[in-house]
């Protein structure tokens, strides 16, 4: 039986939520969008992401609970090797440089070599853990259900996570879906931010690794502050 499975790829941190052939890892993977709540630190984020594999790319629209933080957009472009962020209030911009790889191939190997079953939990949820070969220690712990569909088929649904990453002072985040993963449709507005070129851009400083949301937890406090 094909056991097709939904993960946070928690990406890279898988890192995000995908839909994926578990048997099949090498057929193209489709864009996806997924809304997550996460507390980093004691910050409650909702991110709203698109991961666009045919595009190299991630974008995270960001809202917190907390009315001294706007809102704000984050771009990753893997290809570039570069990190925008956009202020929804101010119009302010900032980028930083990021290391370049492929998306796709990174999530290809994370779910062939580095996600394992780890066991039943209670009486309807399922335990996957991620580990990230890059950071020695690293792991996402991904709960969720199975559920068959018609063909005989079974789908994963993921509901809950937890994240361990030593190398960061926030070691420890966990969050929830709030939304159902989708097919995500991208076009060349999806990534654009005309108003943000490097003339009107502060340079962040940031020390980034692909973390749960596709930023590791202290680049992505460090943009609120």
């Amino acid at each position: 039986m094909k056991i097709t499975i939904a993960l946070v790829c928690l990406l890279f941190s898988v890192s995000y939520g995908l839909t994926f052939l578990k048997d099949d890892v090498s057929a193209s993977m489709p864009d996806i969008q997924q809304v997550i709540k996460m507390d980093v630190g004691g910050v409650d984020f909702v991110i709203d992401q698109t991961i666009a594999f045919s595009q190299n790319k991630l974008k995270q629209q960001v809202t917190t609970f907390r009315g001294d933080i706007p809102a704000f957009d984050i771009v990753l472009d893997f290809t570039a090797g570069t990190l925008l962020q956009y202020n929804n209030l101010t119009g302010d911009c900032g980028y930083a440089e990021i290391p370049k790889f492929d998306l796709e191939a990174y999530q290809a190997d994370l779910i062939a070599n580095h996600i394992d079953y780890a066991g039943h939990r209670g009486q309807n949820l399922d335990l996957f853990e991620v580990k990230y070969p890059e950071r020695p220690g690293s792991r996402t712990w991904v709960y969720g259900i199975f559920i068959a569909d018609e063909q005989g088929n079974s789908w994963y649904l993921p509901s809950r996570f937890q994240a361990h990453d030593p190398t960061q002072q926030v070691q420890d985040t966990d969050g929830e879906f709030i939304d159902t993963q989708s097919v995500a449709h991208v076009d060349g507005f999806t990534f654009a931010y005309p108003q943000c070129n490097h003339a009107n851009s502060k340079k962040l400083s940031l020390d980034y690794s692909f973390g749960i949301t596709g930023i590791n937890s202290d680049a992505l406090l460090s943009l609120i502050e």
